[in-house]
């Protein structure tokens, strides 16, 4: 599989590729002359890997670990748009059918009345079973056999959906090869300053970091391919900076009660808060399916150095070549605290931008402050709405660590809208400042026109009619305009020092 998403791309900036493809091409020249001009010693350093190359952690013997062959793609939609969602469902299942003869289908009015019944605002934990599709899409051609898809409600304001990816065979193996695959560990050449000079060390990564990033980018990739299919028929929330959003099911023989070498290179742990029991479906030729309580570990979190947003479901299964499936209602409690979780981080990293403009636009022109405030309070409204109500169904599977997790992004999300209010007050106290003195400013023209009014109606008056007393008159008439225009400035100018004395407490 060729990877071709933005995200992996981005990795790295173009402007980094092109120095270290320049530092790898000048690696094979300076080698190759080295006998004509000697290597210096720093490039003695960065090009003759005399340093042993370190190896990846191999897999036990008699032991697997791999994907099961689904990956749980999640995504919100507000409810507010439901009808909507019904129309592009609909389009969605009509031009591409299900080809799988195992798979149910779903008729038209029984669809209508699945989505239609997330339009109330409160969250009754209602979902719908899931219906099926097979991808007529090119870029998806050997890679997913076909899409189960489920919705349920997140909040009061949202829906969540899941898009259950299932894999091909084909995908499936290329994969899982690659996750006990042999692969060398990556070279980075980094520049940096001393003494006013440019110099360039290298870095050599480990190669279970890399090998667990070439697996990221594989699931990334598919995620990517998959969303940018559903994207034609449904309004997703497209991220432009973050990949989708998903829960991936691997399956291992590996012991769940004890910690082992390979499953930590990528970041499996043996934590009794994560792990428990859950009821997975076993699929035979011979009989019929089978429910049996398997032992998992779920982690859920987010690494500032990867940019897969994944949160793993680990599952015991003694054979590798069983087939087996877990019942996608069973997962919506984790579909939800995922989605929660990761939504928590935008909101988190969204704040942090509306505090950086809020300091870089404070002594500005108002235009700037205004634009900013009206694209924040778009950005916040749709977060409060999202997690408006966040809670765990009673009807299906819940553990502990789900429970502890709620109560503790609700926390979270409490501390986070706290921090949103105190810059909202910071917004608010800035224009209203600003309007202050775009009031006293308009007061001042005021007085000057009236001045300017004095000067022009005693011309006039005196020229037709030069009788003091109603000269007089007019100025008096204009004094006290004036007057007036004084008195509004003077409140203006205690009304902002009263905002400036507050903001500085």
């Amino acid at each position: 599989m060729k990877i071709q998403n933005k995200y992996s791309k981005k990795r790295k900036t173009t402007k980094d590729r092109i120095f270290e493809n320049y530092q790898r091409l000048r690696k094979s020249i300076r080698l190759k002359t080295c006998k004509i001009i000697p290597l210096s010693i720093n490039e003695n350093l960065l090009y003759n890997d005399k340093v042993p190359r370190m190896k990846n952690t191999k897999i036990d013997k008699n032991r697997y670990f791999g994907l099961n062959g689904q990956i749980y793609i999640l995504d919100t939609y507000p409810k507010a748009k439901i009808s909507n969602l019904y129309v592009e469902l609909n389009e969605l299942i009509r031009k591409n059918p299900v080809t799988k003869k195992i798979i149910s289908t779903v008729m038209e009015k029984d669809l209508k009345s699945a989505v239609l019944q997330f339009a109330s605002a409160d969250n009754m934990n209602r979902y719908c079973q899931h219906f099926d599709i097979t991808p007529k899409d090119r870029k998806l051609d050997k890679i997913v056999d076909f899409i189960s898809i489920t919705m349920f409600e997140l909040s009061n304001d949202f829906i969540g959906i899941s898009f259950e990816v299932n894999l091909s065979d084909e995908c499936k193996k290329e994969i899982n090869n690659l996750i006990i695959s042999d692969c060398e560990g990556e070279e980075e050449y980094i520049k940096y300053y001393s003494r006013k000079k440019t110099l360039v060390t290298k870095t050599s990564w480990n190669p279970d970091i890399t090998r667990r990033k070439i697996i990221n980018d594989y699931i990334i990739e598919i995620k990517t391919r998959t969303i940018d299919f559903i994207s034609k028929y449904i309004s997703l929330n497209k991220k432009n900076n973050k990949p989708p959003i998903s829960i991936d099911v691997y399956t291992t023989n590996y012991n769940l009660n004890e910690d082992n070498r390979f499953l930590h290179t990528y970041d499996v742990f043996n934590f009794d808060k994560t792990k428990d029991n859950i009821s997975v479906v076993y699929r035979y030729t011979e009989k019929s399916d089978e429910f049996i309580d398997s032992e998992f570990i779920f982690d859920c979190e987010e690494n500032s150095q990867e940019i897969n947003r994944s949160a793993r479901l680990v599952i015991y299964k003694a054979d590798e070549l069983q087939k087996m499936f877990i019942i996608q209602s069973e997962l919506i409690n984790f579909f939800i605290i995922t989605l929660y979780f990761y939504n928590i981080g935008e909101f988190s990293r969204k704040l942090s931008i509306i505090r950086n403009n809020l300091y870089k636009f404070y002594s500005k022109k108002e235009s700037k402050i205004y634009r900013e405030y009206d694209k924040s309070i778009k950005a916040i409204q749709k977060y409060k709405m999202m997690f408006n109500n966040v809670k765990l169904s009673n009807n299906f599977y819940s553990y502990k660590y789900l429970e502890d997790s709620l109560q503790f992004q609700n926390k979270r999300y409490e501390e986070l809208l706290e921090s949103y209010e105190q810059l909202e007050v910071s917004y608010n106290n800035k224009m209203l400042v600003a309007n202050y003195k775009s009031t006293s400013w308009l007061a001042k023209v005021s007085i000057l026109i009236a001045i300017i009014s004095i000067f022009i109606t005693i011309g006039l008056t005196f020229l037709k009619d030069p009788n003091i007393e109603n000269i007089d008159d007019n100025i008096k008439i204009q004094l006290e305009e004036i007057k007036k225009q004084n008195n509004k400035i003077d409140s203006i100018d205690d009304k902002i020092e009263y905002f400036i004395d507050k903001n500085n407490k």
